[in-house]
């Protein structure tokens, strides 16, 4: 599943504000940082995070006893940009926890209208060739 626009446009690239990663992950170890970005990938290809513990930890992919790998998405979920909240599924109507993450959210929010934006103007400069050729597009 590809993040997608209102439009239906594939969102394939994501601007990323490195600051705000590097003010998140201040004072985490290697195992919290680790799951941060790997919870980053997995937020940026699907828009959100589940919010049930197994469904992290198989995100997280980390080794270690259950008391480390709660401990690295802890240090996720507990920063003040991130948030729980509900999900109604379009095909079955189910209402399904997730985690969401402000910043990326607003990342998110940015690179879709950025899409429909260049894929409208490309469209639009398209039409206007076409019109000008005849009817015919000759790329």
């Amino acid at each position: 599943m590809a993040i997608r626009t209102n439009e239906g446009n594939r969102v394939k690239f994501v601007p990323t504000d490195y600051g705000e990663i590097a003010q998140d992950i201040t004072g985490m170890g290697d195992a919290e940082e680790l799951v941060y970005h790997r919870f980053m990938l997995f937020y940026m290809s699907k828009g959100r995070l589940p919010a049930d513990e197994e469904g992290l930890k198989r995100i997280a992919r980390i080794n270690g006893t259950d008391d480390e790998v709660n401990r690295a998405i802890r240090a996720f979920t507990d920063l003040e940009i991130v948030y729980r909240d509900e999900l109604v599924d379009g095909d079955s109507g189910e209402v399904r926890a997730t985690i969401r993450h402000e910043e990326w959210d607003n990342m998110l929010v940015e690179a879709r209208s950025k899409v429909d934006e260049y894929t409208n103007r490309t469209k639009k400069a398209r039409e206007a060739k076409a019109a000008k050729n005849g009817g015919g597009y000759e790329g």
